[in-house]
């Protein structure tokens, strides 16, 4: 048994006592000597079999009785932290602790930092949705694309001028920071305008151009994209437009859409909509999810902590390195590598996803406080069942499992999330609106290209769901609030080494 109390702090923080039983002192400093037994080889003696005196006098009492009272707090502190509630973040600060004394109590104490409880401003949602099955004006947008991939440039007529969204042929040479580089000159390149091949301000130097004409462009390199290396540095361009061209764009009917593979316009149409809608199938309820997220997590009040950030961004990025080694056999490094993908820019782009969904889970966890949503003992025990049916236990035992690992508050936040999701989901105010209507757009937003003649649908629920829908997993503990073990000290490490 253990007893425990915690008294807040500032900040955030608190302290966190916990007392061990004896009984609970001595089972931990006898199986530590069992431990060590087995794994400790002694001349004279197999292993597992030498006596406590014996492996005393081998390895020192000090360390036999270190090693017991880190697994003593390793098994004890999560149980602490999860009889008391507590919604931990980041490392806990573990002072060093007394020695263990074989058939006395051992209280220890522990400064915590605890996950923010954030409000929201209020929790009224509103969001726009497309219609789940596709509208002419999509259907429009997928034929027009077609249209757009089998356009052909021509010239333009003499003293016509170069458009934001035209076509011209031009030549440049360039330098950074006064100095040429590799790939600097190019001759007779052919740039569509508004595709972002070039970088704005090239193309805003070109705009208006006629042929013949020659203009420049210089600037600060903001973001080099995979070249990081070009950031901070200053590159010119001498530019001289050799054409200004068109594009014409083959009339939309039968003719077009046989030379995709169909038989007729119609039949493209038909395609396109039943490709459409299959996707819709499998993204739509991930789509109004992240809408309504999105939507909520935008009045939530004040910042996640950082290290709650950190602590996702580390999560996020394992669990794509995990997906690479297991689906494709690769390094997250070789990933990279293959890619052409800075490390940074990844670890970046890793922190603003971890971001969002923190951001998103607060948002939830504050709706489930203000509209009494939070899960309680009996929807725990529901859960519990389930896991139990799954794992083929008993609910006993299930039970005892999770409450040893300390994981009895995340399963509750989880569930609380789950519901505060799914009261989102029935009162948010969802106006459905054709959106490729409404943005008059010609260019798809989504599909750049028209579907081949049979496309395939993606599997209904491919999608993944937001965290809040999932349910936890059995034995793991919520990365972001999992309590840390304390670390051995040096001179433990080096008896440990000797052994």
């Amino acid at each position: 048994m253990i007893e425990t109390s915690f008294t807040a702090l500032q900040d955030s923080t608190g302290t966190l006592k916990v007392t061990v039983s004896a009984d609970q002192v001595d089972q931990a400093i006898g199986s530590t000597f069992k431990a060590l037994a087995k794994r400790v080889r002694i001349p004279g003696f197999r292993p597992g079999h030498a006596p406590r005196p014996v492996l005393e006098q081998q390895l020192g009492r000090d360390y036999i009785l270190t090693t017991a009272l880190e697994d003593l707090i390793n098994a004890t502190y999560p149980q602490a932290a999860d009889s008391e509630r507590l919604r931990l973040v980041g490392q806990a600060d573990f002072p060093d602790p007394d020695q263990l004394e074989e058939g006395k109590d051992y209280t220890y104490e522990v400064t915590v930092k605890l996950r923010p409880e954030l409000t929201l401003s209020d929790t009224k949602v509103q969001i726009t949705m497309p219609p789940r099955e596709a509208t002419e004006a999509e259907i429009d947008q997928q034929a027009e694309a077609t249209r757009e991939r089998f356009a052909q440039v021509v010239a333009a007529p003499e003293g016509e001028k170069v458009t934001e969204d035209g076509v011209a042929t031009v030549s440049f040479t360039s330098t950074l920071d006064g100095e040429s580089f590799d790939g600097s000159d190019m001759d007779h390149y052919v740039l569509q305008l508004g595709q972002g091949n070039m970088p704005p301000q090239f193309e805003e130097a070109v705009v208006g151009a006629q042929a013949g004409d020659h203009a420049t462009a210089e600037f600060v390199i903001e973001d080099g994209g995979i070249n990081r290396e070009f950031v901070g540095k200053t590159i010119h361009f001498d530019i001289e437009v050799h054409e200004v061209n068109r594009r014409e764009l083959p009339e939309l009917d039968d003719n077009l859409a046989k030379q995709v593979g169909f038989d007729s316009l119609e039949a493209m149409r038909d395609s396109i909509r039943s490709y459409l809608d299959n996707q819709r199938s499998g993204s739509y309820d991930r789509l109004q999810d992240d809408r309504l997220l999105d939507a909520l997590a935008e009045k939530l009040e004040g910042e996640p902590d950082e290290e709650l950030i950190a602590a996702r961004t580390q999560r996020l990025a394992s669990q794509f390195s995990d997906m690479l080694q297991e689906q494709q056999k690769l390094s997250l490094e070789q990933y990279l590598e293959m890619t052409g993908q800075d490390p940074q820019m990844f670890n970046t782009e890793m922190r603003l996803q971890a971001g969002v969904s923190v951001r998103q889970d607060l948002a939830l966890e504050a709706l489930a406080r203000a509209e009494k949503l939070e899960a309680d003992d009996e929807e725990v025990a529901e859960e519990l069942a389930k896991f139990a049916e799954a794992s083929e236990v008993s609910v006993e035992e299930i039970t005892k499992r999770w409450h040893e690992n300390g994981l009895m508050t995340s399963l509750q936040d989880d569930l609380s999330r789950h519901n505060a999701l799914e009261w989102l989901r029935r009162s948010a105010v969802i106006d459905i609106v054709d959106e490729a209507a409404a943005s008059g757009e010609k260019k798809p937003a989504a599909e750049k290209k028209a579907p081949a003649k049979k496309p395939a649908a993606k599997k209904a629920g491919e999608d993944k769901k937001p965290a809040a829908d999932k349910k936890p997993a059995a034995k793991k503990a919520a990365e972001d609030e999992k309590p840390a073990a304390p670390k051995k000290s040096a001179a433990k490490k080096e008896v440990a080494d000797e052994a």
